[in-house]
């Protein structure tokens, strides 16, 4: 979420300005604020003629402001706040930031106050004992590829062998079981949900205990969760647990973030109380293992996932991958508890020829300020990776690896990206299944070679989400895997209608369904990725599957329509694991283009 003030003035929504000299308005009114502490008539004036968007909630828009003027007006300020360090107190700075906040009305005081004065602890230490920090670095982190190229200020490889010429042996399995997997994501426990408050508030995350009742009855939200910007009550979350719990699993995959939206309000003491209280809740609803993986929300600030170096408190992430190492002992070993406290990631063998890895791949995240720090390779993370898959691949072992935010999400660092998929591909026949979360929607990505981009070479499924936020109904998945080479054989997912639910508050639970088995929706023979990449092209020529597509992406939630842009932009999602790479989502919308005539 981007939420540092100074940089998101420059970079959200400044409707229809023309006209350069509103742009200069705009460059010294925010310079005279940061310099004096004091919003000029004349900035007010511009940015209510132009109606400045600059909420938390939304991702950085460029209309109305061309991306030389935003990239622009991003280095001069970040620029002005390196220079005020050295020329006020830090606290001050940091006062007159927070108090434009609020001056500007962008958020409500407490969100202004709550989010930006911890990100700005960030922010300034990375001024203050940074490596080589540059405006241009936060600029990129914050714009991407609109004002700088990326490539220019994080650009680095990581080491990966050759494929061999002859890879050993499977290790042979003596089952023939298929093995059930349940996965479930994004679960953004909400303890301060309370039905019948307002889900219209006006901030980042409603439905809260302190924003008051709802005024208008279409405004309140449910007793089972609310469309809107709600997250998971807890008795949501004992609902769910309960049904899943009637499911025969072997396994449970949890792919991130249990902490709500409610970003102004965590802290260390807050996260870990929660974190404690959902991982206690997940293993022992239980009885078979359960594997954790960290999301972006988890940490405190959000999105903050500190260099191993750090140590000072309110800056460390070392309390959350302690309590991470505390939930898996008994379940990993020694070495992998290691990796754990280090960065959050782990490996283990669930059964003989059958290794899961988990990675803490929100070090990715843009949000992430701390890769204008250091951004390469957080934690040694992918150099593990390669060594781990190396390890599994000599042994005859197939392996499955978890991690929070899809590869190729616009959010990602594109030089993690790109390597991350290096290794992808390199260990392809090793690497049977990939499983993530962050978006809250039901979808799949397809992984291709690089010296045959027509070649699917894997295959990562998303996790969908329990929390509603936003037009979402609760779901979760269950895998069938096959035993002998631990591919995924079919999928199908389990949903509950919010509206419906909402309608009978008398019933102690909801009624739950299967929403769709992949296989017989699709109409495809296997999950193998030179299938799904035909049903691809098959998906092009006929609308009717890319509207299930969308409609299931939302679990039948309230966001039901979809137009050719948004077809083609599912279709781009599809096929982007490298966000640094736009070849086949440029080839996949010129075919749909072609198909549709729309050329």
């Amino acid at each position: 979420m981007k939420i540092l003030l100074l940089l998101s003035i420059l970079s959200y929504s400044v409707a229809e300005i023309h006209k350069s000299d509103d742009v200069d308005l705009l460059k010294n009114g925010l310079t005279e604020l940061l310099t004096t502490g004091v919003a000029p008539q004349y900035f007010k004036d511009v940015a209510k003629r132009h109606q400045l968007d600059l909420s938390f909630s939304k991702p950085p828009s460029l209309m109305g402001l061309s991306a030389i003027d935003t990239c622009d007006l991003c280095g001069k300020f970040v620029n002005v706040v390196m220079t005020m360090r050295h020329i006020i107190p830090e606290f001050i700075l940091k006062n007159t930031i927070v108090g434009a906040c609020e001056e500007l009305k962008i958020e409500a005081n407490r969100v202004c106050s709550g989010v930006i004065d911890p990100q700005l602890d960030v922010i300034f230490y990375i001024l203050k004992n940074g490596k080589d920090v540059k405006a241009e670095k936060f600029c990129t982190l914050l714009l991407g590829s609109s004002c700088h190229n990326e490539f220019d200020y994080f650009n680095w490889t990581i080491d990966i062998p050759p494929k061999p010429s002859k890879l050993p042996e499977k290790i042979a399995s003596r089952s023939s079981k298929n093995i059930r997997i349940l996965q479930v994501s994004d679960l953004h426990y909400d303890p301060r949900y309370t039905a019948g408050s307002s889900a219209a508030c006006g901030e980042p995350l409603c439905c809260q205990d302190d924003q008051g009742a709802a005024s208008d009855p279409n405004d309140a939200c449910g007793i089972w969760g609310d469309y809107r910007n709600a997250d998971t009550s807890r008795k949501v979350l004992d609902e769910a647990l309960r049904h899943m719990s009637t499911q025969e699993v072997d396994y449970v995959y949890f792919t991130g973030d249990i902490i709500s939206h409610r970003v102004w309000s965590t802290s260390e003491a807050k996260n870990l109380e929660t974190e404690r209280e959902v991982l206690d809740l997940l293993r022992n609803t239980f009885n078979v293992p359960v594997l954790f993986v960290l999301g972006n929300h988890e940490p405190h600030p959000v999105n903050m996932y500190a260099p191993e170096e750090i140590k000072t408190n309110g800056l460390s992430t070392k309390w959350l991958f302690d309590i991470l190492a505390e939930e898996l002992k008994g379940l990993i070993s020694e070495n992998a508890l290691k990796t754990s406290e280090k960065g959050g990631f782990y490996t283990l063998t669930l059964r003989p020829g059958f290794r899961v890895v988990v990675l803490n791949n929100n070090v990715c995240g843009k949000d992430n300020l701390w890769l204008a720090y250091d951004s390469f390779d957080p934690y040694g993370q992918l150099t593990w990776l390669v060594q781990v898959l190396e390890e599994a691949e000599r042994n005859g072992e197939y392996v499955h690896i978890l991690h929070h935010i899809p590869s190729g999400h616009h959010s990602c660092l594109g030089t993690w990206s790109r390597e991350f998929v290096k290794i992808i591909n390199r260990f392809s026949e090793t690497i049977n299944g990939q499983f993530n979360g962050h978006t809250h929607w039901d979808e799949f990505f397809l992984y291709f070679d690089e010296s045959d981009p027509s070649k699917a070479t894997n295959v990562a499924f998303n996790g969908a989400s329990l929390t509603t936020y936003s037009s979402n109904n609760p779901s979760y998945k269950i895998y069938d895997i096959d035993p002998q080479n631990y591919k995924v054989v079919n999928f199908e997912e389990w949903t509950f209608n919010l509206t419906a639910a909402n309608l009978q508050p008398e019933k102690p639970t909801v009624d739950w369904y299967k929403l769709y088995s992949f296989r017989e929706t699709y109409g495809v023979s296997s999950m193998e990725p030179k299938e799904i990449n035909e049903l691809l092209t098959r998906m092009i020529k006929d609308k009717s599957l890319l509207q299930i597509y969308h409609k299931y992406k939302f679990r039948m939630g309230s966001d039901g329509y979809c137009n050719d842009d948004c077809h083609k932009s599912n279709l781009c999602r599809i096929v982007t694991s490298n966000v640094a790479d736009s070849y086949h989502c440029d080839e996949i919308m010129r075919k749909y283009d072609e198909q549709n005539k729309l050329t």
